[in-house]
């Protein structure tokens, strides 16, 4: 049977985790979780031959090609790196039109200001001032440091 080989190899966590004995029963497999009465032994093997079932039903279910939630949302190692780079940031796609309506407006406005937060490293010094102008968007006019826009 499979539960001795089991128990053996986790012996460290099964004994941080089992849930205490019910009062007054004199066996130790039988035990109360989360208000429901358990019997050790045998819920195991039940437990472990419905994760069984479920895996050959994947099998299965991969052979014929279907695809089933956790699989289909799987990504490729690409896809992944592409998103780590948006350092969660959410992409067009994930964004309600509502929150990609307020992040056009923000960068609208950082291209406004011209800031250093909106130019990364194209960022020119302004002549007599320590703000980056965007390159080729303005020209200076009238006195120093003042922007307009073309």
């Amino acid at each position: 049977d499979q539960s001795e080989s089991e128990g053996a190899g986790a012996g460290a966590e099964k004994k941080l985790n089992r849930p205490r004995p019910v009062e007054g029963e004199g066996t130790i497999c039988i035990w109360e979780k989360k208000g429901k009465r358990y019997e050790g032994r045998k819920e195991g093997r039940k437990k472990r031959k419905e994760k069984k079932k479920k895996k050959e039903k994947r099998e299965r279910d991969r052979k014929e090609g279907r695809e089933r939630g956790k699989e289909r949302g799987r990504k490729r190692k690409g896809e992944m790196k592409k998103e780590k780079k948006n350092r969660g940031r959410k992409t067009g796609r994930e964004m309600k039109s509502k929150e990609r309506k307020r992040t056009k407006r923000k960068r609208e406005k950082k291209r406004e200001t011209g800031g250093a937060n909106f130019l990364h490293g194209s960022a020119r010094q302004m002549p007599g001032t320590t703000t980056p102008t965007p390159p080729a968007r303005w020209e200076l006019c009238g006195q120093e440091g003042e922007r307009c826009s073309q």
